[in-house]
């Protein structure tokens, strides 16, 4: 059987195929809405499971705060990885397992402006 041909671009390093891979992967989830309902459900997900550690006014604990001033210049990318992947050595956990990248993007949106109160 002969080897799979491999395509070389001169100047060109494997990071940065990667780097246009996770560019176009990201477009994907950014075009996805988080309807009104499942808003409501994040809501109500972030104020009392990440209270328990973050504090129930998201202004630390366990955790660190959460507030927008705190958040002010970090990465978007770098908290919503964050949620879905978790931190190793620490207590936060991933919750993959129950959000989408655009949920967790919606998170970061509205953590980074003030987070809303359940209603």
């Amino acid at each position: 059987m002969p080897a799979p041909s491999v395509i070389r671009v001169r100047g060109a390093s494997p990071a940065f195929f990667l780097g246009w891979i996770a560019l176009f992967s990201l477009g994907a989830y950014a075009d996805e809405q988080v309807d009104q309902q499942r808003q409501h459900e994040l809501v109500r997900l972030v104020r009392n499971d990440c209270g328990s550690c973050h504090g129930l006014k998201l202004n630390g604990g366990l955790g660190p705060s959460l507030m927008p001033a705190t958040l002010a210049g970090k990465a978007p990318e770098g908290l919503r990885e964050t949620i879905l992947r978790g931190r190793a050595g620490t207590a936060m956990p991933p919750w993959s397992r129950f959000l989408s990248e655009a949920e967790a993007n919606w998170i970061v949106e509205q953590l980074m402006k003030g987070f809303p109160d359940v209603q």
